[in-house]
């Protein structure tokens, strides 16, 4: 168990990662943003958090590029976390963390991070 003071911003195991990395695929570089960065660049429906609109108020966030070659960067982020089902809110995640596979229970479904893309089918 981690603890907020020494969580690794990385992990994305008890809440969603707070920094993305991806290699270029041009050039091999490794690349990181942010978590508000990218909910941001890819217009994802969300509940912005006070990181984002400070990003907001200083202009327009602009798509990743590789810090190297300058490539384009942001269907690379999308390949490597891709929305996913969460078990825990019965919706399709645009953002999950490792909580997501957390059986469905309505007394603690609630999220503060969720990224509700659409509802799963209740079977």
């Amino acid at each position: 168990m981690c603890y907020a003071g020494s969580c690794n911003p990385a992990c994305g195991k008890c809440r969603p990662r707070r920094i993305l990395e991806v290699a270029c695929p041009a050039c091999g570089e490794q690349n990181q943003i942010t978590r508000e960065e990218y909910l941001l660049v890819t217009r994802m429906p969300h509940e912005p958090n006070i990181i984002e609109r400070k990003l907001l108020e200083r202009g327009r966030v602009e798509p990743p590029r590789c810090s190297r070659c300058g490539a384009e960067l942001l269907k690379a982020y999308q390949e490597k976390y891709p929305p996913l089902p969460c078990t825990k809110c019965n919706i399709i995640c645009g953002f999950p963390c490792g909580q997501r596979v957390t059986p469905y229970d309505p007394a603690t479904s609630r999220c503060p991070a969720k990224v509700p893309l659409a509802l799963l089918d209740e079977e």
